[in-house]
């Protein structure tokens, strides 16, 4: 085991790794043959929805092959089918039709000619039978990809026996930790370009593991594109750089570098960088430790003494952070003395330990409607399983899933947002663009005429970005409430629960709205019609945004079940906004 100088030595150097100069990080291993399906006689990879389609049924039916073919493909070739009855698998095919000529047209015909989608073009989609490769007699070998003799080092094995978590080499092109099956999936050890780059990839999962609610409980629901995101990844990646250093193979100053560059790749997309590089470091070291445990690299006692001494850092940080409190209010009101600029820190506090206790509350209303609270671990593989419904993001030329710096996929909820990211993948400045349009196209639906864009910085403006795809995600359907698109029984998101609310003891739930609710909210006031409000629709699409910093929340005087939420701001006639909140309410209508 190495010793605790060189451990502080690292750490040092990930303070610091702001101050170097960008360093680039370097993904250390290729590409599965089995990364994407394509069809077995054109050699065109599947996209989209067909993608996500075959490479399901492939995973259920067990197929190792990744080529598709219709029968008239086979039958061309040559090939036979054999057991095939009940395996076809149906993919779907859009193409231009030019209503004119009545006839469709390829894809590159349709870009020649500069062709729009308008009344002439329209989108047709046709269906056909596809049958993997298999089940196809006479189909050529694929070539075998050559693999590296890679042996996991038994550190690997022992953490993962230790901890309970199963390591699965089915990753193909990416390596991820799924906390709702709490297993961690990573391609083969062949396809890594060395021992120490298998490892240390094994090692940042692991290190996300430690995260879930039933060992070191950390908050591991944040989305791509999110500060909570990248702050779990710069944890995993300085934690497997800790722990690397156990490894059989020595740890180079190259290997080093490599985990300062992904870390240095992370932090530039949170605006608190020095601080949250700090307690990142901090959270790694303790991260580090409990593995050593679990690696039976350090005794209990030993661990022990760690988790105490990360309690004193804090302890040490807080005073630290006091001073820095001082220092900044001298430059903010210069003339005051430091007697009372403390005074009037001490006073800010107080009042901000005031709030904290305000979170009783929301405890007693609980209770005494009989609310059950939160199941932080329940709560979080719930929100695994949403997230595991995703639209992915692939590249438009080749129909690569495309992924972020750690080799997971991007994810999307809505496959408009995935399409548009596509498209800007290529270029940084692009997809700050594309970050800037979708804020804008956001502003635009509550009909926000400043727009943020002229005063947040870039890192911001992508993070902001990431929240405004939520909100357009309401946005969206408000306007598909008032189209007639949605069936009329079903109900409306709003939000998830607010981060304010979760932290007060309300459990983390999606909020619905049913659409008789959404309607009588933007219908014209009525002498006849008491519960007609009269709002824009543009007052409505900015309900998400305002629930994450309500004004006032107060128990309702009318329903003993509600709460009401006064939001920040009013509505055309000047009236404050407010909604009534059902917490464990249900999302259907009463029929009777």
């Amino acid at each position: 085991m190495k010793t605790k100088e060189y451990r502080e030595q690292l750490a040092e150097e990930f303070i610091h790794v702001l101050e170097e100069k960008e360093l680039g990080w370097k993904k250390e291993w290729q590409a599965s043959g089995l990364a994407s399906p394509f069809n077995g006689s054109t050699g065109r990879q599947y996209r989209g929805i067909n993608r996500l389609h075959l490479t399901l049924v492939a995973s259920a039916r067990g197929y190792q092959e990744p080529r598709w073919c219709t029968f008239h493909q086979i039958q061309e070739k040559g090939w036979k089918l054999a057991n095939a009855k009940g395996q076809g698998v149906k993919v779907e095919y859009w193409f231009p039709y030019d209503r004119e000529t009545r006839k469709s047209m390829s894809w590159e015909d349709f870009r020649l000619q500069s062709a729009e989608f308008n009344g002439r073009y329209v989108l047709r989609a046709s269906y056909k039978t596809v049958f993997n490769a298999s089940l196809i007699d006479g189909i050529p070998s694929l070539p075998k990809q050559e693999l590296k003799e890679i042996s996991p080092d038994i550190l690997i094995e022992k953490l993962s026996s230790n901890m309970g978590v199963k390591i699965v080499n089915d990753g193909r092109d990416s390596a991820f930790y799924r906390p709702s099956e709490d297993i961690i999936h990573l391609p083969l050890p062949g396809y890594f370009e060395t021992e120490y780059a298998y490892d240390s990839t094994a090692l940042h999962e692991l290190a996300h593991a430690t995260g879930a609610a039933h060992r070191l409980n950390r908050d591991l629901s944040g989305r791509f594109g999110t500060p909570e995101y990248a702050y779990e990844e710069l944890v995993a990646e300085i934690s497997s750089c800790f722990m690397s250093a156990n490894l059989q193979i020595g740890q180079s100053p190259e290997h080093v570098r490599n985990h300062k560059a992904y870390v240095q790749s992370w932090i530039q997309t949170i605006r608190e960088k020095p601080e949250t590089l700090a307690r990142a470091v901090q959270q790694a070291e303790q991260t580090a430790s409990y593995m050593e445990y679990q690696a039976e690299l350090i005794s209990r006692m030993e661990y022990d003494k760690t988790r105490l001494s990360s309690t004193e850092v804090k302890d040490a940080d807080l005073i630290t952070e006091a001073g820095r409190s001082v220092e900044k209010a001298e430059e903010i009101a210069p003339g005051k003395s430091r007697e009372e600029l403390t005074g009037m820190i001490q006073e800010i506090k107080g009042e901000l330990d005031e709030i904290r206790e305000d979170n009783q509350f929301f405890h007693g209303f609980m209770e005494k409607h009989g609310i059950p609270m939160p199941d932080k671990g329940k709560e979080q593989k719930e929100k695994q399983a949403v997230l595991d419904e995703y639209y992915v993001v692939e590249d438009l030329d080749t129909g690569k899933t495309l992924t972020d710096a750690s080799g997971k996929e991007i994810r999307m909820e809505d496959p408009e947002d995935a399409e548009r990211i596509a498209k800007a993948m290529n270029r940084e400045e692009d997809m700050l663009s594309m970050a800037g349009e979708m804020v804008k196209e956001y502003e635009q639906s509550i009909g926000r005429t400043d727009s943020v864009l002229d005063t947040i910085s870039t890192e911001q403006t992508v993070a902001y970005a990431a929240m405004c795809q939520k909100y357009l995600s309401f946005a969206r359907e408000v306007d598909d409430c008032l189209a007639g698109k949605i069936p009329m029984r079903e109900a409306i998101k709003v939000c998830d629960t607010p981060d304010l609310f979760v932290k007060a003891g309300c459990r983390s739930l999606p909020m619905h709205v049913t659409q008789t609710h959404l309607r009588d909210c933007m219908h014209e006031i009525s002498p006849q019609n008491a519960h007609y409000h009269g709002m824009t629709p543009e007052e409505v699409k900015r309900i998400p945004e305002a629930l994450e910093q309500p004004a006032i929340i107060a128990e309702s005087m009318s329903r003993e079940d509600s709460l009401i939420a006064f939001l920040d701001y009013k509505d055309r006639r000047g009236l404050p906004v407010l909604l009534s909140i059902v917490p464990e309410g249900k999302a259907f209508y009463n029929l009777v």
